[in-house]
């Protein structure tokens, strides 16, 4: 017990000092930083306008008012967050550098789990703008939805944010993995990122076979949608703790899987 107690927190230790040496990567053009952190205070705003003009034409969309839609946005926005600081890079970059370019070998080689290691060294510090934005709207939108703001409160649709965050980030693991199948420069990913921007609208604005498809097939409702529901009246989806740890640990169980095939599977780029 002590022992597995130990290699954990090696194993923690090492994955953070990974995710420096990206941070002191990230800073060495600190220009990059600044302007994307711009662009997505830009993108908010062009968001908040789309939204504010639609809401002046019609009072509601299926029932949700504008702060109600934003709630949802901004979980969305939370859960982005935590997709593009935790996952997105190793996605992204799984099949050109590190499949096709073989930088998979030095992974491999080391005592240390080959996922937590991709995932380590791939942390994105840049975007923990995402997360302020997501944090701005959702607080916006429980103000003008007349939720309570407290620490509970806070903690709660953080850890929503949170859950969000890791169900895309299985999701885009599992497409990312077709490569260690089907070689491909561009990789897999883009469909994601489609399926992604389709649910940060209410569910109900879909027909029943929309529904079901984001429920059971691709859980992309339980990013954002589900978790607004939650917070608005938990009695709209009163289950959600224990669907989301269901579809959380399927996912995880999944990508783990798929993962220890993939590596077992993958030939370097050597003759």
């Amino acid at each position: 017990m002590a022992s597995a107690l130990q290699r954990l927190l090696v194993m923690f230790s090492l994955g953070w000092h990974f995710a420096l040496q990206r941070l002191k990567m990230d800073m060495a053009y600190p220009w990059d930083f600044i302007s994307e952190t711009l662009a997505n205070m830009l993108y908010s705003a062009i968001q908040l306008f789309f939204f504010w003009t639609i809401f002046l034409h019609v009072p509601d969309i299926r029932g949700y008012t504008m702060p109600e839609v934003v709630l949802i946005w901004g979980l969305a926005e939370l859960s982005w967050g935590w997709l593009s600081v935790l996952f997105l890079n190793t996605a992204n970059n799984l099949a050109d550098s590190y499949i096709i370019e073989a930088n998979l070998d030095r992974v491999l080689v080391r005592p240390l789990p080959a996922l937590w290691q991709l995932l380590c060294e791939n942390v994105n510090f840049q975007d923990t703008t995402v997360l302020l934005k997501g944090y701005v709207l959702v607080i916006w939108a429980m103000a003008n939805c007349g939720l309570p703001i407290n620490p509970g409160s806070i903690a709660l649709f953080s850890l929503l944010g949170l859950c969000g965050g890791c169900v895309l980030g299985a999701m885009h693991l599992l497409s990312a993995a077709i490569a260690f199948w089907l070689k491909d420069r561009a990789g897999f990913n883009g469909l994601m990122f489609d399926f992604g921007e389709a649910v940060r609208y209410p569910m109900s604005i879909y027909p029943a076979a929309v529904r079901s498809f984001f429920t059971f097939v691709l859980p992309f409702a339980y990013t954002a949608a589900y978790p607004a529901d939650f917070m608005l009246d938990s009695t709209r989806r009163p289950q959600l703790p224990l669907e989301l740890a269901t579809v959380l640990f399927v996912l995880a169980l999944a990508v783990v899987l798929v993962y220890n095939q993939g590596f077992r599977r993958y030939e370097s780029a050597g003759s």
